[in-house]
């Protein structure tokens, strides 16, 4: 299971609770946050959906084919989906109504 830094989830949870400040200030600091981090908070963000968007296109691929789907796609699908359940929190970061005042 791929590791995340505790600097993409904090960018990420920043992000999340739309705390910009926060954010802005965690990317000043060009030396610890670049352009790796940045993407990989942004994939931690947008994986749920991913994640969605993968079952459902394996879903209408399996109503089309009446459930007779190459195994290679069926893999790839379920590959995809597996790699992106791995990257997800196990705690959800919070909807950012949670955080307003």
């Amino acid at each position: 299971m791929p590791r995340v830094d505790a600097r993409v989830r904090a960018l990420a949870a920043a992000w999340a609770r739309k705390d910009h400040d926060f954010a802005t200030s965690l990317l000043q600091n060009r030396s610890r946050f670049g352009l790796v981090e940045v993407l990989k908070a942004l994939t931690l963000l947008d994986c749920s959906r991913q994640i969605r968007v993968h079952e459902k296109k394996l879903k209408r691929l399996q109503m089309q084919t009446g459930g007779k789907v190459k195994p290679k796609v069926l893999g790839k699908f379920k590959s995809n989906i597996d790699n992106l359940t791995a990257v997800k929190p196990k705690v959800s970061l919070g909807h950012s109504a949670q955080y307003r005042t």
